[in-house]
């Protein structure tokens, strides 16, 4: 942030790319790592693990949609 103390306005990300594989995407392991260090510095990283509240509520959509249309649910269509 240019101009500004970054120790004291809190930002919120989010990845779904593992630090372990930045490498890989950017083509450059040095550079993963150079750019994540930055990005952690005096980070707290917490690492969420579990079914998504978003696509919990989308496959139940899906699941509700698909009944009422066909009248039979995921589980017997395999």
């Amino acid at each position: 942030m240019p101009g500004g103390d970054t120790t004291k306005s809190p930002e919120h990300h989010y990845q779904e790319a593992l630090f372990s594989t930045w490498g890989e995407i950017l083509g450059d392991t040095t550079v993963a790592a150079a750019m994540l260090d930055r990005l952690l510095h005096r980070s707290v990283v917490l690492n969420l693990d579990g079914e998504s509240y978003r696509l919990r509520n989308h496959h139940e959509a899906a699941e509700q949609l698909r009944k009422a249309t066909t009248g039979t649910p995921t589980n017997l269509l395999t």
